[in-house]
């Protein structure tokens, strides 16, 4: 280049030439800062979020453990030795359809259908393909590339086909040779492998078993590109050996509720919103936490987005109405008597040094109410409830769960205090209203959400 400057002086001509060629220089070395810097920025943040520029697991990583705490784990050999008790906690922190944030499916199942990909290599799902989707940059140095046919992806996917002819920039040819390459750099590979080999009809890598962090994976995909649909052969077997609702972990659990919302398994859906519902407590900022103390508005896989305020909503409701049967039995051994003994000897007193020589060792009616009374607000004081039923200045919101108290009123052992009175103690009548009440807990799935999971369950087959 020296040379070339050299050769241009001499005349204005060749002087503005040199300026020009100088100025290229320049450009040339600023847009080369400016990659490095950009280079660096995305290996910080690619550091942040667990992973390095080459797509494999740093030799540190933060993640939440089964109570939501943050711990560190390393990768190196001790994960490997530890890996039956790791459970990835990622999906507290970021959105399923981010799969940057899921690094718990190993994709063992594909065997070597995708070893050809390791090696840098091209996997063709058509000979005769049109498209190359470059898969998965922000996982793999280079990405994975897919060569497709443009239209079978198409077809399946509404998402794909207003990207490849809708006009967006995906659906234009750019490279001088002529090639169409589309790239997808923050999907998984092997998800998408997966759901590209079924709609290709590429079936025999296709497992007949998937695991919980595959489907959860796999459908991650399938929902970001509206293809859900596309598991109907398969995805009634992989739950079918896999039951949902049978979890180890917290994490386990709302990894399934993903799962059941996206494949339509209505009853198993159900079932975990109502566990959900039954366990979570709020924290004194009023957000819906679980049992380890991880705001429930921070795990994403609790779809539908609405479900939550449904979950408050109920949890409110039904605790309200366990501490008004509390409020009812103080009220009905205030103002009414329960009591039809005439007279009854007392039997609840064992001090030795009780002295009955001049007075009575039997209680009338009124002792019996009052007896009662002393025991119902003896009992809610020992619960720690006594300022969520008693009358106060200030109100107070029980901050516990559903499941908490109703277990501190039903497993309140109720004894005979008084011979002749056994029936006489109203604990039995809320002890009865709280079962009641919790067997027919209602549900924070609604209508919509059952039309939601029916039409996915037309869909999936399930």
């Amino acid at each position: 280049m020296a040379d070339r400057k050299k050769r241009c002086t001499g005349s204005p001509q060749t002087d503005a030439v040199a300026e020009f060629l100088s100025a290229q220089e320049a450009t040339a070395a600023l847009q080369s800062e400016c990659l490095w810097l950009l280079l660096t920025y995305e290996s910080i943040r690619l550091r942040d979020e667990g992973l390095q520029v080459d797509g494999t697991q740093p030799q540190a990583s933060d993640t939440l453990d089964d109570q939501g705490i943050l711990t560190t784990t390393s990768s190196a050999a001790d994960d490997e030795a530890d890996s039956h008790t790791m459970h990835d906690d990622a999906a507290f922190i970021s959105p399923p359809s981010a799969a940057l944030a899921f690094k718990g499916a190993s994709w063992d199942c594909l065997g070597d259908a995708t070893k050809s990909l390791s090696c840098g290599k091209a996997f063709y799902f058509d000979s005769r393909g049109d498209l190359v989707l470059k898969v998965g940059e922000a996982f793999h140095e280079g990405g994975r590339d897919f060569v497709v046919c443009s239209r079978t992806v198409a077809r399946w996917s509404k998402v794909f086909n207003a990207m490849f002819f809708g006009g967006f920039a995906e659906s234009i040819s750019s490279a001088r040779d002529g090639t169409w390459t589309v790239a997808l750099p923050e999907d998984r590979a092997a998800p998408l492998f997966l759901i590209l080999a079924i709609i290709h009809g590429t079936h025999q890598p296709i497992p007949m078993g998937l695991g919980r962090d595959e489907l959860f994976d796999l459908l991650i995909v399938t929902e970001k590109y509206d293809m859900t649909h596309v598991l109907r052969p398969w995805a009634s077997q992989w739950v079918q050996n896999l039951p949902l609702d049978n979890y180890e972990n917290t994490t386990g659990q709302y990894r399934d509720v993903w799962i059941a919302w996206e494949l339509g398994c209505e009853a198993s859906f159900c079932k975990m919103l109502n566990d959900i519902l039954w366990d979570c407590r709020v924290d004194d900022a009023g957000q819906l936490i679980n049992v380890h103390g991880v705001p429930l508005s921070t795990i994403p896989c609790l779809e539908p987005s609405s479900i939550l305020e449904n979950i408050s909503f109920k949890r409110a409701e039904l605790i309200e109405r366990l501490i008004n049967c509390l409020r009812r039995a103080m009220k009905t051994s205030l103002t009414m008597s329960r009591c039809e003994e005439e007279l009854a000897e007392i039997r609840h007193c064992n001090c030795s040094d009780v002295n009955f020589e001049n007075r009575s060792a039997f209680i009338t009616k009124e002792d019996c109410d009052d007896l009662f009374l002393g025991s119902i607000m003896r009992r809610i004081r020992e619960m720690g409830l006594e300022e969520f039923v008693l009358p106060r200045a200030t109100f107070s919101s029980y901050l516990g769960s559903i499941h908490d108290v109703s277990d501190l009123i039903l497993l309140e052992e109720v004894n005979g205090h008084v011979e002749g009175h056994d029936s006489c103690d109203l604990w039995i009548v809320v002890q009865i209203e709280v079962k009641e009440m919790v067997d027919n807990l209602s549900s924070p799935v609604t209508e919509t959400h059952l039309e939601y999971l029916r039409n996915q369950a037309k869909k999936t087959g399930v």
